[in-house]
């Protein structure tokens, strides 16, 4: 006959079986980290920077890196915000900003950049590696100041130089690495 009771019919049931639901928790690996980095060079002497990374903002994710770096002869912050889903599988758009101020051995040097990105991932059948082509925009205004006195510098009339340059950019890349079992792209 038939039966109200959810689950196999009553021939199947094993002694003291009770129907019951089954709860499972699946934890994500962590989305934030902050990346310290140290060092010294010949020019800059010491030198560090923090680099905070969210991979997955405001739980749509979203990927956002920001950062700021120092040296004895300059500092720089960057932010970028990429979208590595909204676009279809394996493309990704993304945009930045950043600021920088660095003294040169004989000028100081500051520029602001706003910048676009576009990239698809490829995989070329005759090629078992991994591509990446990618487009890029980016628009800086930059300032040069207090030149170091030389007939440079008074042959220009002028103590500071304010220009624009804006740059398209197009790359291909081929990335043999093998995908990690663990944690895969």
């Amino acid at each position: 006959g038939s039966s109200d009771v959810p689950g196999p019919p009553p021939a199947q049931r094993l002694s003291g079986d009770v129907p019951a639901d089954v709860i499972v928790t699946l934890n994500e690996l962590p989305t934030q980290h902050l990346d310290v980095t140290l060092g010294y060079g010949s020019y800059e002497q010491v030198r560090g920077g923090l680099e905070y990374v969210d991979a997955h903002l405001f739980g749509q994710g979203l990927r956002l890196t920001a950062d700021v770096r120092g040296s004895m002869v300059g500092w720089g912050t960057a932010v970028e915000l990429a979208d590595p889903f909204r676009f279809g599988p394996g493309r990704q758009a993304a945009v930045d900003v950043g600021y920088e101020e660095r003294q040169e051995p004989s000028y100081a040097h500051r520029d602001g950049t706003v910048g676009t990105a576009f990239s698809q991932r490829l995989q070329p059948l005759i090629d078992p590696a991994r591509y990446l082509g990618r487009t890029t925009y980016r628009f800086k205004r930059s300032l040069d100041y207090r030149f170091a006195p030389s007939a440079d510098a008074s042959a220009l009339g002028t103590d500071n130089v304010l220009y624009t340059t804006s740059t398209i950019g197009v790359d291909l890349r081929r990335d043999s690495r093998r995908q990690q079992v663990i944690d895969p792209e």
